[in-house]
């Protein structure tokens, strides 16, 4: 099993503290979720010259090729920018194919791993080939796993994402935010990407613009999901028409919606989670009802709507009642 097991807040938030001093190669890293994992390799990319790789790209052969000469068991520094040395980050690690795991498997004790230096990057579920792969070497090399957070600790993590996009709130923004949005990577993510165009630099984000931004009616916005994912259209359109809300309401709506669809497109956000809440399980059984042609489409709809809201153009209605009258 691994080496160490971290809450994300103390492994990724201190200052870089852990990335900043020289790593030893190899070094394998488990991640909760694909959001958590983005969140590690950009932390470790500030500090070292790494060439990212697909796990699920890779082939035995590259390997074999790599696996040569000098002894694993070196360190490399960061942003070593005259270093002979390639330094990899395998991403996705988890997809490494069965070949790739046993010739890994294999050599873990060895001193021939060559120049090149690799950490490793898995994330969600492991395999269990993959699993036992990281309890063979864990006996012999660094593995850090990031833990899944519990739902209490919702706060650290939202303050941990907030770090990650600089993004600094007033109180009341910040309790609202905490109060209204789903408490996972995902959302924290999505969200804080949506809101870091609207960033002012030495100005906290108001409540009132977050507030324009996610929408007030978080029930409604919920109960329009709900269709949207069984595919209601219909009903869907029918009760988007009938709404009174502003321009600027409408907006979060769409904003929301957006970022509901790009969950059921990919869903890996609640890989890990020790128990899926009412609404995971509704984008679970939705990801199995679309298929990603079309999820691309509504989100580019869902997008153009809320740019159209922005804007505040006499064009809204009319691009809803169009797209209600195709769904007939």
């Amino acid at each position: 099993m691994p080496s160490n097991k971290w809450d994300a807040w103390d492994f990724l938030s201190k200052d870089g503290q852990f990335f900043k001093k020289d790593m030893i190669s190899p070094s394998f890293f488990i991640t909760p979720d694909a959001y958590l994992s983005q969140a590690l390799t950009d932390e470790i990319k500030l500090h070292h010259n790494v060439q990212p790789l697909l796990a699920s790209e890779l082939e035995l052969s590259w390997f074999e090729e790599k696996f040569q000469g000098m002894s694993m068991f070196s360190l490399f520094e960061g942003q070593g920018e005259n270093s002979k040395n390639q330094v990899f980050l395998v991403l996705e690690s988890q997809n490494l194919s069965k070949e790739i795991i046993s010739f890994l498997s294999d050599r873990h004790e060895s001193q021939d791993w060559g120049e090149d230096k690799f950490l490793f990057i898995f994330t969600g579920k492991l395999p269990a080939p993959t699993k036992k792969f990281v309890d063979i070497v864990s006996k012999h090399h660094s593995v850090n796993e990031i833990k899944t957070p519990k739902f209490w600790e919702n706060r650290k993590l939202f303050e941990l994402f907030a770090k990650k996009f600089d993004l600094d709130f007033e109180l009341e923004a910040k309790t609202y935010l905490l109060d209204i949005l789903e408490k996972d990577s995902a959302t924290y993510f999505n969200t804080f990407s949506a809101l870091k165009p609207y960033d002012e630099i030495g100005k906290p984000i108001s409540a009132k613009l977050v507030k324009s931004l996610i929408g007030k009616s978080h029930i409604e916005v919920f109960d329009l999901a709900k269709k949207f994912s069984q595919k209601r259209i219909k009903e869907f359109f029918k009760d988007l028409l009938r709404t009174d809300l502003d321009y600027d309401e409408l907006r979060g709506v769409f904003f929301f919606l957006q970022n509901h669809a790009i969950k059921i497109y990919d869903p890996t956000y609640m890989k890990g989670k020790s128990r899926l809440s009412k609404y995971d399980e509704e984008i679970k059984n939705a990801s199995k009802v679309w298929n990603n042609t079309d999820l691309e489409k509504w989100i580019d709809f869902f997008s153009e709507c809320e740019i159209e809201c922005k804007t505040k153009s006499f064009l809204m209605e009319q691009k809803i009642r169009e797209a209600y009258i195709a769904s007939l």
